[in-house]
């Protein structure tokens, strides 16, 4: 009787006529097909997300740094002035008994190289900025001049109510800045 095993050394072809085949069946492979289809197009479905959450953050991004322009002209503001150097916020001065409030609207403007903000909106205009600086009072002169910072865009939307928690229903976003700005000693 013959030998139906073949073997050629320790590394070599090692053949057996009674061995299985060793393969996929159809339902293992139209399984796994589907499971990577819908791993495909799950990670597909997520792309638009990801570009949306990209543009709100960088929307968020420029809005901060835009608000922290407005900040800085206003703490550069020496004490002897009532108005900033570079878009002429005017800056309230210490009161009798209640602390008075100026409210400024501005708007971002890239007519130019540079960013500028104005009070007017143009076509050119993203965001709007309010700006609301409640000032000392003669009793406590030495309190900070206190200024909260809104951006909201895009620029035709109305800022939010103090009292308001909620955006308006047309808002894409707001950022929110509150500064404490020293009067005093500058």
């Amino acid at each position: 009787m013959r030998n139906k095993n073949f073997n050629r050394g320790n590394g070599g072809l090692s053949l057996r006529a009674n061995a299985p085949r060793q393969a996929f069946s159809l339902v293992e492979v139209v399984l796994s097909l589907g499971i990577v289809t819908f791993c495909s197009l799950t990670l597909i479905a997520l792309i638009p997300e990801g570009l949306n959450a990209n543009k709100a953050s960088r929307e968020q991004i420029i809005a901060l740094n835009l608000c922290r322009n407005i900040e800085s002209d206003l703490k550069a503001t020496a004490s002897t002035n009532t108005v900033s150097p570079l878009y002429g916020i005017a800056i309230p001065a210490a009161t009798t008994a209640v602390p008075s409030t100026n409210v400024v609207t501005l708007y971002d403007s890239y007519a130019t190289s540079t960013v500028s903000f104005s009070a007017t909106r143009s076509s050119s205009s993203q965001y709007r900025f309010t700006v609301t600086l409640v000032g000392a009072t003669t009793s406590n002169p030495n309190d900070p001049v206190n200024a909260k910072i809104q951006a909201t865009w895009p620029s035709s939307i109305a800022p939010l109510a103090p009292s308001s928690e909620s955006n308006p229903t047309n808002t894409i976003g707001t950022v929110n800045l509150d500064v404490a700005i020293n009067r005093f000693g500058s």
